[in-house]
């Protein structure tokens, strides 16, 4: 009996492809884990300012009650919560769309990876920001306060909304097969 030759579409071919393609999908997975861990701890730092001074705002205000939101879950969740539901939506609506997916999930960890240090260099230098004398009003002293995290989190909303647009982008068209 002559061997009929397996293509891409039916054996080897079609499970490398696959397994290639799942592997794929631990990466996003972890750059998410990575980026939710980090968006948790300067959640801590950025929207509850008060956890670690003596004193606090008085209750009732707009500052304590948002501070005391933050601090514990599912406040102090919320935002990482939120960063990963959008980036693992519009992760499932590229592979929807898309014909060859395997190299799909590698592109959105390699996007979401980027994030950090460019975020870090952003971010830092807006921290940097109400430090400078020449944004200081005279004789203020910095304090601890949302005054002093708006900058930081504006950056980092500009930088996930870039980010998210970026994805939103990513269009893989599967190469034509070679014939010959």
């Amino acid at each position: 009996m002559e061997r009929q030759h397996v293509g891409v579409r039916g054996g080897v071919g079609l499970r490398s492809r696959s397994l290639e393609f799942g592997l794929g999908l631990l990466w996003p997975g972890a750059s998410w884990y990575l980026l939710f861990m980090l968006i948790a701890g300067v959640t801590e730092g950025w929207l509850v300012p008060w956890d670690t001074t003596p004193q606090r705002p008085a209750f009732g205000t707009w500052q304590r009650t948002l501070n005391n939101y933050f601090e514990v879950p599912p406040g102090s969740l919320l935002p990482s919560g939120t960063i990963m539901a959008i980036g693992a939506l519009i992760f499932a609506v590229r592979l929807a769309s898309s014909r060859d997916r395997r190299w799909l999930p590698w592109i959105f960890a390699a996007t979401n990876l980027a994030l950090i240090p460019i975020g870090m260099v952003c971010v830092g230098l807006a921290w940097a920001l109400p430090e400078l004398d020449m944004f200081r009003a005279p004789g203020l002293v910095p304090h601890f306060g949302y005054e002093r995290t708006w900058g930081p989190i504006s950056v980092s909303l500009l930088l996930f909304v870039a980010l998210f647009l970026a994805q939103m982008m990513i269009r893989i068209e599967r190469r034509p097969a070679v014939t010959g």
